[in-house]
């Protein structure tokens, strides 16, 4: 997570073409006690939902179910993006940003479609499938199952034009940039 003050200073760029002419950008920086390569999302953070701005109303049936009152607006409050060979939910909530795998590791449904959910101070997105919370701060399920959603980190960079846009940060870079199975 990253707050809406702090912005990475020291960038030094260097491009990386696959064989199939993606180009990705990433950079190196030292964040904590891991390194990082940081790839661009393409995505203004101001294009991200602040989920707090859009609660869904619920009701509940008689029999106790939990249900979208009718009429109510649906907002998709996670944004997809597809970064170094994988597909990441990024959710803005309370002013942070996070980024979490999109897909669900409990049945594989689209984390970004989910409802964000503040749990006990922790902030979760409920699986738009079967409705269990994954925190959006380590990935831990918060149900008494052992599953575990990967998170990354994130970070947000001014550009040359002013607009801010997000990065994501991972370890390594993903060995599926560099195959081309389509041949």
């Amino acid at each position: 997570m990253i707050d809406g003050s702090r912005r990475l200073s020291s960038w030094m760029e260097e491009e990386v073409v696959t064989e199939t002419s993606v180009r990705r950008y990433w950079n190196r920086h030292d964040h904590g006690d891991s390194c990082y390569l940081w790839f661009k999302t393409h995505v203004r953070s101001s294009d991200v939902v602040e989920a707090t701005e859009h609660r869904r109303q619920y009701e509940y049936s008689v029999n106790g179910r939990k249900r979208v009152k009718p009429g109510s607006a649906i907002t998709t409050l996670g944004t997809k993006v597809d970064v170094n060979g994988r597909t990441v939910a990024i959710f803005k909530y309370k002013g942070g940003l996070y980024a979490i795998q999109n897909a669900c590791p409990h049945q594989a449904a689209s984390l970004h479609l989910g409802d964000i959910e503040d749990i006990d101070g922790t902030p979760c997105i409920s699986c738009p499938r079967h409705k269990w919370p994954y925190s959006l701060e380590d990935g831990l399920c918060l149900l008494p199952v052992d599953c575990r959603a990967e998170c990354y980190p994130i970070c947000v960079r001014q550009e040359r034009d002013g607009s801010e846009i997000v990065y994501v940060g991972f370890t390594a870079i993903s060995d599926s940039l560099f195959h081309d199975d389509s041949f």
